[in-house]
C-alpha cells in the first residue's frame, strides 16, 4: 500500500475478518492519514444518534452480526456518504466476503 499512498491521503481501514488486531498494527505503518470509521448503524441520512466514531470498522449484515454485543451496520449508500463526508481517498479492506461482493461491488471499478 505504501507504494500507492502518500502522507496527505486519507484511508479508511475496514476489517471483514473476525479479529481486527492485525489491522491496529498495520494502521500504524501506513504512509497516509487513517480516518476513523464508525460503529453503530447509520443509513447515510442526517440522524447520527446511532453512529459513533470508532477506530475499528466493518461492513456487516445486522442479522449475521454476533461478534460483539452492539450492532455495526454499513450499507453501500452510507459508506459512500461517509467517504464523502470524511473526504476519504482510499479504502483498505482485509478480505472480500459474500456481503461485500453482493452489496458493495457495484461501487468499485470492475465490480
Amino acid at each position: 500500500m505504501n507504494t500507492v499512498l502518500d502522507w496527505p491521503d486519507r484511508v479508511l481501514v475496514i476489517s471483514q475478518g473476525d479479529d481486527a488486531t492485525r489491522w491496529y498494527y498495520y494502521k500504524y505503518e501506513l504512509t497516509a492519514k487513517v480516518v476513523n470509521g464508525y460503529g453503530g448503524t447509520w443509513w447515510g441520512n442526517d440522524d447520527y444518534s446511532s453512529r459513533w466514531d470508532s477506530d475499528f470498522m466493518n461492513l456487516v449484515e445486522s442479522l449475521n452480526w454476533t461478534l460483539y454485543d452492539f450492532e455495526a451496520v454499513c450499507t453501500a449508500d452510507s459508506l459512500t456518504a461517509y467517504m464523502e463526508e470524511k473526504q476519504i481517498d482510499y479504502l483498505l479492506i482485509d478480505r472480500a466476503d459474500n456481503y461485500l461482493e453482493r452489496e458493495f461491488s457495484s461501487r468499485f471499478e470492475a465490480g
